[in-house]
């Protein structure tokens, strides 16, 4: 087996393991080990990625429905005020 890492620009771009020998020139022929452990580390990078996308996801709707409820509660009190001719202070 025959492994290798793909670089674009002076970064690796992916890890490929083949049976047969490549003559690709942007494929560098690295050992099982070195493979192993740059895809183990490409793993980690992922996963870390990962949790942070997730925990600035739930920020982000986190935000939205404290904005969501903040127009609700304007918008009754605009409502309450149109029907009433009072204004509505609990906002």
């Amino acid at each position: 087996m025959y492994y290798y890492k793909i670089e674009k620009n002076g970064v690796i771009d992916s890890f490929e393991s083949r049976t047969t020998v490549s003559s690709d020139d942007s494929m560098t022929e690295i050992t099982k080990d070195e493979y192993d452990e740059l895809l183990d580390e490409f793993n980690k990078k992922l996963q870390e990625l990962s949790e942070q996308i997730s925990a600035e996801e739930s920020q982000i709707e986190q935000s939205k429905d404290e904005r969501i409820a903040t127009l609700e509660a304007e918008n009754a009190a605009l409502l309450y005020q149109v029907l009433t001719g009072e204004e509505l202070t609990d906002v």
